[in-house]
């Protein structure tokens, strides 16, 4: 397989699930989950994993994809699924490469921590 021949954009967009019914949500009562070191870190180990699927690579598939993930009370990563979908092989190196991701720090409600979901795009781009 061809190493990344992709860009991998990673934008995280937290919805912290017990507090989705909640209104009044500030600042200072959530704080997200996130990857231990920040974005920087989450795209460097993201971008050492991701291989361009080699199918994708000889058909010129190209595209960005959309992971939905969960972030448990423990940070541990569960649930990826692909809610934006470019192909079956490109889906499945998005879906591994999420679940090699190892634990976060939880989103917290209060000091508490809470479960949390995210939502990851991926972009795969021939250069």
């Amino acid at each position: 397989m061809n190493k990344i021949a992709c860009i991998a954009f990673f934008l995280i967009l937290p919805v912290c699930a017990v507090a989705q019914s909640m209104i009044g949500l500030s600042a200072s009562s959530y704080s997200k989950a996130h990857f231990p070191g920040g974005d920087r870190m989450l795209c460097r180990l993201l971008d050492s994993l991701l291989e361009y699927p080699k199918i994708a690579f000889d058909s010129n598939i190209q595209g960005r994809i959309i992971v939905r993930f969960m972030v448990d009370e423990t940070g541990t990563i569960s649930e990826p699924k692909i809610v934006k979908s470019i192909s079956p092989e490109c889906d499945a190196e998005a879906l591994r490469v999420v679940r090699a991701m190892p634990q976060w720090a939880p989103a917290r409600y209060f000091g508490k921590p809470v479960r949390s979901v995210h939502f990851m795009p991926v972009l795969f781009k021939l250069e």
